[in-house]
């Protein structure tokens, strides 16, 4: 178990992989075909160890519906499957101008929201994906306009103008 997990979800693990290896063995006697792979208790538990932590997460005081499945992707009838990893690149550029937007919303300085402009331009620049890269831009845009003391109407267009040094 990994340092930091939902303890229940290792107690239970070993108990609830029993219970599927018989049910699946019971299917498989009766000539049932097209099964999920029997999930082992390591897979078991971090799919308990998910659900514990999502199910934790309210959205706007909403209790979250979880529906979890196992099995292959060739076995779904709509898989989502991404086709590629996102570029190395791409990623370290996300990981430094989300923590360069943080910067600047912490320290109240432009310097840091600057960098960040600059690396997701770099980012988008590297690959297409690397748009990404100014997704910080946007989920903290409440925490910049202030730091940008900017009036109330023209707020639309300064948060263009934040999202767009990066794609420009």
């Amino acid at each position: 178990m990994t340092e930091g997990a939902y303890p229940a979800a290792g107690a239970v693990a070993g108990a609830v992989a029993a219970h599927f290896a018989r049910h699946l063995a019971e299917a498989r006697l009766s000539g049932t075909v097209g099964l999920a792979p029997e999930p082992d208790a390591a897979t078991i538990e971090a799919i308990i160890d998910a659900a514990f932590w999502a199910s934790l997460r309210r959205e706007e005081d909403h209790l979250p519906t979880i529906s979890l499945v196992y099995l292959p992707p060739e076995q779904a009838k709509q898989p989502l499957r991404f086709e590629r990893l996102l570029p190395l690149a791409v990623a370290l550029a996300a990981t430094a101008v989300l923590v360069l937007v943080l910067r600047a919303t912490e320290s109240r300085r432009l310097l840091p929201l600057a960098l960040g402009g600059v690396v997701a331009g770099l980012a988008f620049a590297c690959a297409p994906s690397g748009l990404l890269a100014a997704a910080p831009f946007v989920v903290l845009l409440p925490h910049l306009l202030p730091l940008l003391r900017v009036p109330a109407v023209p707020r639309a267009l300064v948060a263009a103008g934040i999202l767009t040094p990066g794609v420009v």
